[in-house]
Protein backbone atom coordinates (compact mmCIF):
# COMPACT_ATOMS: atom_id res chain seq x y z
CA UNK A 1 0.00 0.00 0.00
CA UNK A 2 1.42 3.40 -0.98
CA UNK A 3 1.83 6.20 1.56
CA UNK A 4 -1.10 8.06 -0.02
CA UNK A 5 -3.38 5.02 0.12
CA UNK A 6 -2.35 4.28 3.70
CA UNK A 7 -2.90 7.89 4.81
CA UNK A 8 -6.30 7.98 3.10
CA UNK A 9 -7.27 4.70 4.78
CA UNK A 10 -6.32 5.97 8.25
CA UNK A 11 -8.07 9.32 7.75
CA UNK A 12 -11.22 7.48 6.69
CA UNK A 13 -10.93 5.28 9.80
CA UNK A 14 -11.06 8.52 11.79
CA UNK A 15 -14.38 9.33 10.14
CA UNK A 16 -13.32 11.83 7.49
CA UNK A 17 -14.59 11.71 3.92
CA UNK A 18 -11.38 12.00 1.87
CA UNK A 19 -10.73 13.09 -1.72
CA UNK A 20 -7.25 12.68 -3.24
CA UNK A 21 -5.97 15.84 -4.99
CA UNK A 22 -4.09 15.68 -8.29
CA UNK A 23 -0.95 17.74 -9.03
CA UNK A 24 -1.69 19.63 -12.27
CA UNK A 25 1.17 21.11 -14.31
CA UNK A 26 3.82 20.26 -11.71
CA UNK A 27 2.30 22.62 -9.11
CA UNK A 28 2.93 21.59 -5.53
CA UNK A 29 -0.32 20.27 -4.17
CA UNK A 30 -1.56 18.96 -0.85
CA UNK A 31 -2.55 15.32 -0.72
CA UNK A 32 -6.21 15.52 0.24
CA UNK A 33 -9.36 17.49 0.77
CA UNK A 34 -11.29 15.95 3.65
CA UNK A 35 -14.75 16.64 4.98
CA UNK A 36 -16.09 16.17 8.49
CA UNK A 37 -19.28 17.60 10.04
CA UNK A 38 -19.54 20.46 7.56
CA UNK A 39 -15.85 21.42 7.79
CA UNK A 40 -13.37 21.12 4.93
CA UNK A 41 -9.74 20.27 5.65
CA UNK A 42 -6.80 20.69 3.33
CA UNK A 43 -4.43 17.90 4.37
CA UNK A 44 -0.80 17.20 3.63
CA UNK A 45 0.20 13.71 4.73
CA UNK A 46 3.74 12.78 5.67
CA UNK A 47 4.80 9.19 6.26
CA UNK A 48 7.85 8.26 8.32
CA UNK A 49 8.89 4.65 7.89
CA UNK A 50 11.99 2.51 8.15
CA UNK A 51 14.92 2.49 5.79
CA UNK A 52 14.86 -0.72 3.70
CA UNK A 53 18.43 -1.53 4.76
CA UNK A 54 17.40 -1.39 8.43
CA UNK A 55 14.41 -3.68 7.79
CA UNK A 56 16.70 -6.17 5.99
CA UNK A 57 19.22 -6.00 8.85
CA UNK A 58 16.45 -6.68 11.37
CA UNK A 59 15.20 -9.65 9.35
CA UNK A 60 18.69 -11.11 9.10
CA UNK A 61 19.36 -10.77 12.83
CA UNK A 62 15.99 -12.27 13.79
CA UNK A 63 16.30 -15.14 11.28
CA UNK A 64 19.56 -16.13 12.97
CA UNK A 65 17.72 -16.38 16.28
CA UNK A 66 19.47 -13.32 17.71
CA UNK A 67 17.92 -10.38 19.52
CA UNK A 68 17.44 -7.24 17.42
CA UNK A 69 17.60 -3.86 19.11
CA UNK A 70 17.14 -0.42 17.59
CA UNK A 71 17.72 2.61 19.77
CA UNK A 72 15.77 5.79 19.22
CA UNK A 73 16.60 9.28 20.39
CA UNK A 74 13.76 11.66 21.14
CA UNK A 75 13.85 15.40 20.56
CA UNK A 76 13.76 17.70 17.57
CA UNK A 77 14.59 16.05 14.26
CA UNK A 78 15.75 18.21 11.34
CA UNK A 79 14.77 15.58 8.76
CA UNK A 80 11.20 15.62 10.05
CA UNK A 81 11.33 19.42 10.15
CA UNK A 82 12.35 19.42 6.48
CA UNK A 83 9.32 17.26 5.66
CA UNK A 84 7.13 19.74 7.56
CA UNK A 85 8.66 22.61 5.53
CA UNK A 86 7.71 20.78 2.33
CA UNK A 87 4.22 20.26 3.76
CA UNK A 88 4.00 24.02 4.40
CA UNK A 89 4.79 24.77 0.76
CA UNK A 90 2.24 22.25 -0.47
CA UNK A 91 -0.50 23.49 1.87
CA UNK A 92 0.06 27.14 0.98
CA UNK A 93 0.04 26.37 -2.75
CA UNK A 94 -3.19 24.37 -2.47
CA UNK A 95 -4.84 26.94 -0.21
CA UNK A 96 -4.85 29.40 -3.13
CA UNK A 97 -6.91 26.99 -5.24
CA UNK A 98 -9.15 24.97 -2.91
CA UNK A 99 -11.83 26.27 -0.54
CA UNK A 100 -11.13 25.02 2.98
CA UNK A 101 -11.72 25.76 6.66
CA UNK A 102 -8.45 24.41 8.09
CA UNK A 103 -5.00 23.44 6.81
CA UNK A 104 -3.78 20.27 8.47
CA UNK A 105 -0.57 18.26 8.62
CA UNK A 106 -1.07 14.52 9.06
CA UNK A 107 1.99 12.59 10.21
CA UNK A 108 1.95 8.79 10.15
CA UNK A 109 4.80 6.78 11.68
CA UNK A 110 5.30 3.12 10.76
CA UNK A 111 7.71 0.28 11.42
CA UNK A 112 10.43 -0.30 13.97
CA UNK A 113 10.01 2.05 16.94
CA UNK A 114 6.93 3.66 15.38
CA UNK A 115 5.98 5.13 18.77
CA UNK A 116 9.41 6.82 19.04
CA UNK A 117 9.13 8.16 15.46
CA UNK A 118 5.73 9.59 16.36
CA UNK A 119 7.09 11.21 19.54
CA UNK A 120 9.99 12.77 17.58
CA UNK A 121 7.44 14.29 15.19
CA UNK A 122 5.57 15.68 18.19
CA UNK A 123 8.80 17.08 19.67
CA UNK A 124 9.59 18.75 16.34
CA UNK A 125 6.12 20.04 15.61
CA UNK A 126 5.35 21.31 19.11
CA UNK A 127 8.84 22.25 20.34
CA UNK A 128 8.43 19.79 23.20
CA UNK A 129 11.12 18.88 25.69
CA UNK A 130 11.08 17.41 29.18
CA UNK A 131 11.91 19.62 32.13
CA UNK A 132 12.67 18.56 35.66
CA UNK A 133 10.41 19.89 38.40
CA UNK A 134 12.38 20.63 41.55
CA UNK A 135 9.21 20.78 43.66
CA UNK A 136 8.11 17.18 43.13
CA UNK A 137 11.25 15.64 41.50
CA UNK A 138 9.47 14.58 38.30
CA UNK A 139 9.99 15.13 34.59
CA UNK A 140 7.22 17.06 32.85
CA UNK A 141 6.66 17.84 29.17
CA UNK A 142 7.09 21.48 28.23
CA UNK A 143 5.61 22.53 24.90
CA UNK A 144 6.89 25.35 22.66
CA UNK A 145 10.12 25.39 24.71
CA UNK A 146 12.39 24.63 21.76
CA UNK A 147 12.03 25.41 18.05
CA UNK A 148 8.44 24.55 17.13
CA UNK A 149 7.47 23.94 13.52
CA UNK A 150 3.87 24.69 14.47
CA UNK A 151 5.01 28.15 15.57
CA UNK A 152 7.48 28.58 12.71
CA UNK A 153 4.84 27.67 10.12
CA UNK A 154 1.77 29.06 11.91
CA UNK A 155 0.70 30.74 8.68
CA UNK A 156 0.47 27.28 7.03
CA UNK A 157 -0.53 24.71 9.69
CA UNK A 158 -3.68 25.28 11.68
CA UNK A 159 -3.93 21.79 13.15
CA UNK A 160 -2.23 18.44 13.00
CA UNK A 161 -2.70 14.75 13.60
CA UNK A 162 0.16 12.47 14.48
CA UNK A 163 -0.46 8.77 14.27
CA UNK A 164 1.69 5.71 14.78
CA UNK A 165 1.01 2.28 13.36
CA UNK A 166 -0.23 1.23 16.79
CA UNK A 167 -3.23 3.40 15.87
CA UNK A 168 -3.05 5.88 18.69
CA UNK A 169 -4.03 9.28 17.23
CA UNK A 170 -3.14 12.58 18.83
CA UNK A 171 -4.78 15.78 17.62
CA UNK A 172 -3.17 19.18 18.03
CA UNK A 173 -4.60 22.57 17.21
CA UNK A 174 -2.99 25.96 17.53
Amino acid sequence: MSSGELSKFVLELLGLSVKKLEEPNGRKESDFLAYFKGETFLIEAKLKQDDKKEVAKRGKVLSQGDVYMKDAVLGRDETISGAFSNARDQLLSSAKVHEHDLRMIFHLSRGINSKAKCEKAKDTLLGRTNIFSMTDSTWKPCYFFRHSDFFRHKHAFECGIKFDDLFEPTFSKI
